[in-house]
């Protein structure tokens, strides 16, 4: 094994240890079953590779790996990003901060990095659409909050049949519509944990009544990680550009990522339209 790959599974099986602070248990599974339904991910293969877009279930984990020398890069690189340059909290309300630094870091990246960068810089901020899908992240002070996010059968976990939408034209009105769609995720998962808490509550839990209802918001996570994939990917390899990015750079990376670079005059009316045309969803 080569010493990326042992340093990879080093730092999973310490995030695995950690207890209640690691995280979302099925990340990896949760992610995998967002890009099992994205579409069109022949062209994403072709522009990004298929390396990259698979090593994405490596990627979330990335958040509860900070500090972490992960070989080939560190962690850091993708986390202190000049919009957040700080760690953050992975629960509800504080992750809030979260959200749209990531988004737009992640979606620059895509069009001006390489893919390797670009496909890791993705890896936070589907971290943190993941994690409010949680029961114990979405609810605040959360108890029982290893059992709420690891009782869960992760081969269960498969949203066949779902369509990600693009939830917006431009990046400004898709970040908007995962605003909202996230604060629909949090209500979603708050009522799983409020059901399953009186169940893991007494002195020996039924974990065959418990997992049901922790699969429910574990699809759910997934659906909506497969909307902010399909968002993301649209406004960076799919969009039309001057030239450049993820889709015209050969798929190198590792050490620091690249600075951020600053956007074209006009601000919000500046932002990259993003290709709706083959959004299934019909939005």
């Amino acid at each position: 094994m080569c010493f990326r790959a042992r340093s990879v599974v080093v730092a999973v099986v310490l995030v695995a240890a950690a207890g209640p602070a690691a995280g979302w248990g099925p990340h990896p599974k949760i992610t995998q079953a967002a890009l099992a339904v994205v579409p069109e991910m022949e062209r994403w293969n072709a522009a990004l590779g298929e390396k990259n877009i698979r090593e994405l279930a490596q990627h979330c984990w990335l958040p509860d790996m900070r500090g972490m020398d992960l070989g080939t890069h560190y962690a850091d690189d993708y986390l202190l990003i000049p919009a957040l340059p700080r760690h953050v909290d992975h629960v509800m309300p504080g992750v809030r901060v979260a959200f749209e630094p990531y988004f737009r870091r992640a979606v620059r990246a895509l069009r001006t990095e390489t893919p390797v960068n670009a496909c890791r810089q993705i890896g936070p901020i589907l971290h943190f659409v993941e994690d409010v899908g949680a029961p114990p992240h979405a609810r605040e002070k959360c108890p029982h909050h290893t059992e709420l996010e690891n009782w869960v059968r992760e081969e269960q976990i498969v949203i066949a049949g779902y369509r990600p939408r693009l939830l917006g034209k431009t990046e400004d009105e898709a970040l908007a519509g995962l605003l909202k769609r996230l604060e629909g995720l949090v209500e979603f998962s708050r009522a799983r944990a409020e059901r399953a808490l009186p169940l893991v509550s007494v002195e020996k839990p039924d974990r065959s009544q418990i997992e049901p209802i922790i699969l429910e918001s574990a699809l759910e996570s997934a659906r909506v990680a497969a909307d902010l994939l399909y968002i993301a990917l649209h406004g960076g390899p799919g969009a039309d550009r001057a030239g450049g990015g993820a889709a015209g750079r050969e798929g190198q990376g590792g050490g620091a990522a690249p600075a951020e670079q600053p956007r074209g005059a006009g601000g919000a009316a500046g932002r990259r339209v993003l290709d709706a045309g083959h959004d299934p969803g019909g939005r």
